[in-house]
């Protein structure tokens, strides 16, 4: 484990070769409960709102520019770029990336300065670790569960030969954030 990230085996390998194993050598479905959007959502969680509808345009066009910024912003105190300076430019792309005006300002408020690049990503994969845990505690709290295990995969949880009815998942909101909808898909 890194940070509040779980790196364990099925982190290591793609859905599409976990399903092979599987079925093919231990023939038992397998079935993945991932956050929809996890980090953006849980930015906007954070500031008591929801994450619109395709938020990353059309086919998820913007999807890896917007999550390449997301990690990388901040003051850069090596540049002759004043402070001031890379404040606007920080504002104006999260603003042509059509981020929330109080996401940007939650942003640069808490992330803009920070000591280490990865400080956002730390405190969002400390979320992410709740709202899965959480989930992954229902599920097995539900009296019948039904399966042959769960394991964490970063902002999913994977079930192995589950016979479960779980369509409760899709309604799920996580005490963290009980204002909020939407998490699974």
């Amino acid at each position: 484990q890194v940070a509040w990230r779980d790196y364990n085996l099925a982190t290591k390998i793609g859905m599409s070769q976990l399903t092979e194993l599987s079925e093919t050598i231990f023939q038992t479905k397998i079935d993945e409960y991932d956050i929809a959007s996890c980090y953006p959502r849980i930015m906007y969680a954070i500031n008591g709102k929801n994450l619109p509808d395709n938020f990353y345009g059309g086919d998820k066009k913007n999807k890896i520019a917007m999550n390449v910024y997301f990690n990388q912003f901040g003051y850069d105190r090596t540049t002759n770029t004043s402070k001031k300076h890379q404040k606007q430019n920080v504002k104006k792309k999260l603003k042509e990336f059509n981020i929330d005006e109080e996401v940007v300002a939650w942003l640069i408020d808490n992330f803009f300065e920070s000591e280490f690049r990865g400080d956002l990503f730390n405190h969002i994969a400390y979320y992410e670790e709740q709202i899965i845990s959480e989930l992954m505690t229902l599920i097995y709290d539900d009296g019948n569960c039904k399966n042959q295990g769960m394991a964490r995969r970063h902002d999913s949880i994977i079930i192995f030969g589950n016979e479960d009815n779980l369509d409760y998942v899709s309604d799920f909101v996580p005490r963290v954030f009980p204002n909020t909808i939407g998490w699974f898909k």
